[in-house]
């Protein structure tokens, strides 16, 4: 796969390589990478998060995962859509990628002290320390992670997944390793916020590697408006999904306690996996694929029903085995200790069997530019999420939570 042609704003030439064709073949390779790399991954994290839930106790894993959850909407600010903004820009010049970096590192380090700042009222809310020591190491992560953002993404603009594989293999086994034996040693919950920080320098290293010819080190300000106006559209719609994805974890710490978030959390985790398999192998081929079809003004329907014959016969009887056979799943993976986190999986199963084959459509309208259209979508359907997550908690407790958050998913 040759990469797209990238010009300066005066119309000079970055790459002598010209406009690329996309063949079948390349992206049934690019497929093929994607797979491998998302589901090595998954495999590497699957392994990890067995051998951890037997080293940490289900409280240890909720302090984390609440001061996960309220760092992973700062990952959307932080980002800013720039990195899906530099996949789907038809007219990608030099000065649009200098300001795509600027964006980048101003969010980045102002979000890394403001969370730092804000970790100690986070702790006080939900009366516990960890999460403040969970975000303060978590924001450190944020001064690395834009060292190689905007690489990442000219990698998946030009679907270069080979070498996405290298760096994304790297720094989970680093992340994994690292969760694994600073839990063995008695770090307790902190050892998964830790791990990240090193998962990230990995990246940030393998990212500085792989920078792409012409693509220029310094920042810049010339095109700052185009690109925020876009990369607020991006943002805001993954912001949405964030909150629909993180709300009801948050809802759950507040009023039910950190061990209901955590049988929450499991359950939902293994049914997420199961999403991440399908639709992470998906969405990086994708979205370039359909950007590169609007492009150059070539058919999006016929490949559009294609996807959603091939996920709907991939995704509906994998979720309907998986619901099936929840409590021996989670028996096998987690011990008998983690037993309530069966009803959670299950309901899981039936909303995310949907929401993986509404990823075709998702693919569909940011690598056509439809950004306002997807915004929207996003707003209604998480806002409602969240909703039936507080009433499922407040009314219902944790068996209602996860039951109805089926019907907003």
């Amino acid at each position: 796969m040759t990469p797209q042609l990238l010009r300066s704003s005066s119309g000079r030439k970055l790459s002598s390589q010209t406009q690329p064709v996309i063949k079948m073949t390349s992206i049934r390779k690019s497929l093929l990478l994607s797979f491998a790399q998302r589901n090595s991954t998954l495999v590497i994290q699957f392994v990890s998060s067995l051998i951890i839930a037997r080293l940490l106790t289900p409280h240890e894993i909720g302090i984390f995962s609440i001061g996960a959850v309220v760092v992973s909407f700062s990952h959307i600010v932080r980002d800013m859509g720039v990195s899906n903004y530099v996949i789907q820009e038809r007219n990608l010049t030099t000065d649009r990628i200098r300001s795509a970096q600027a964006i980048v590192w101003i969010t980045s380090w102002s979000l890394a002290l403001l969370l730092f700042l804000l970790a100690g009222w986070a702790g006080e809310f939900y009366a516990e320390r960890g999460v403040t020591l969970t975000m303060q190491v978590l924001a450190i992560s944020f001064l690395l992670l834009p060292v190689g953002s905007v690489t990442v993404a000219l990698l998946t603009r030009e679907m270069a997944f080979g070498q996405l594989f290298v760096i994304n293999i790297c720094s989970t086994l680093t992340q994994a390793l690292t969760g694994v034996l600073l839990a063995w040693a008695g770090y307790g919950f902190i050892s998964l916020a830790w791990s990240a920080v090193a998962g990230a320098s990995v990246s940030a290293l393998g990212s500085l590697m792989c920078r792409r010819p012409g693509q220029p080190w310094l920042p810049g300000i010339r095109e700052w408006r185009r690109v925020f106006a876009a990369g607020t559209k991006l943002s805001g719609t993954s912001m949405f999904y964030e909150i629909g994805l993180g709300g009801p974890e948050l809802i759950a710490g507040r009023t039910l306690g950190f061990e209901a978030v955590a049988y929450y959390s499991r359950g939902f985790g293994v049914a997420t996996m199961l999403l991440r398999a399908l639709v992470d192998s998906l969405l990086p081929v994708a979205i370039p694929y359909f950007a590169h079809q609007s492009r150059s003004e070539q058919d999006m329907k016929t490949p559009y029903l294609r996807g959603i014959v091939y996920m709907s016969g991939l995704a509906l009887p994998a979720f309907a085995c998986l619901g099936a056979m929840a409590e021996s799943v989670i028996v096998f993976l987690f011990g008998r200790q983690w037993l309530e986190a069966v009803m959670p999986l299950q309901i899981a199963c039936a909303g995310l069997a949907c929401l993986t084959v509404n990823n075709v459509a998702v693919a569909v309208l940011v690598g056509s530019g439809k950004l306002g259209t997807h915004l929207a979508m996003q707003a209604f359907f998480q806002s409602t999420k969240v909703l039936l997550a507080a009433i499922g908690a407040i009314y219902f407790g944790c068996q209602g939570l996860p039951q109805v958050l089926r019907w907003g998913m």
